[in-house]
C-alpha cells in the first residue's frame, strides 16, 4: 500500500512540475487587446460553464451573417488581436495580409 501513495505523490509532483514549467514557457497575447471571454456573474451556473468551455469562439458560429463577428471585432481592436478558444486557450487572430505573408 505504502507504493500506492508513493506513486501517487510522484505522479502529483511530476503534474505540478509540468503546470509551472507550462506556465514559463508558453507564449502569452496578454498584451493584444481583443474581445473578452464571454462569462458573468449575471448568467446562471450552466450558462457560465458553457461560456467558459467555449470563450468567444462560439460567437463566430452564432452570428447571423458568415463574417458579422469577425468584422466587428477587426473594426473594433485592429486587425491582429487575441480571441480565446474552448478551455481557456487564446490564439492569435490576424486580417493583415503583412503578417500572414511573414507566417507562411
Amino acid at each position: 500500500m505504502p507504493s500506492v501513495y508513493l506513486l501517487a505523490g510522484s505522479l502529483f509532483f511530476l503534474w505540478v512540475v509540468q503546470q509551472i514549467v507550462k506556465g514559463y514557457t508558453r507564449r502569452s497575447f496578454d498584451y493584444l487587446l481583443g474581445p473578452p471571454s464571454r462569462h458573468g456573474s449575471s448568467m446562471d451556473l450552466n450558462d457560465r460553464r458553457r461560456a467558459d468551455n467555449a470563450g468567444n469562439f462560439s460567437d463566430l458560429f452564432r452570428s447571423n451573417e458568415i463574417g458579422d463577428a469577425d468584422f466587428a471585432w477587426i473594426k473594433e481592436f485592429g486587425k491582429t488581436f487575441r480571441i480565446h478558444l474552448p478551455f481557456g486557450k487564446e490564439r492569435l487572430y490576424t486580417a493583415d495580409p503583412k503578417v500572414s505573408r511573414s507566417l507562411s
